[in-house]
């Protein structure tokens, strides 16, 4: 089974069920955290410490999402 699949089937039976997921946000997060920091490891040449606030400079990667002010000014013009 594809694991990725089954995660998601998973999740979705969480849906819909009222569940609770085996993995929470704070852990997805974490994870995508340390993978982007192997990524940045792995362009710069050079180990990274992860446990510091952001000493691989990956805070780039999370930068804040680019929303409209007012969608429905933006759809009604």
């Amino acid at each position: 089974t594809d694991p990725y699949e089954a995660q998601l089937r998973h999740f979705l039976h969480c849906l819909e069920k009222g569940e609770k997921p085996r993995v929470s946000a704070e852990d997805a997060v974490s994870a995508l955290r340390l993978s982007l920091f192997a990524l940045e490891s792995a362009f710069r040449g050079t180990p990274l410490s992860v446990g510091a606030e952001d000493p691989g400079g990956v805070a780039h990667w999370f930068g804040p999402p680019e929303l409209p002010t007012n969608p429905l000014e933006e759809t009604c013009a």
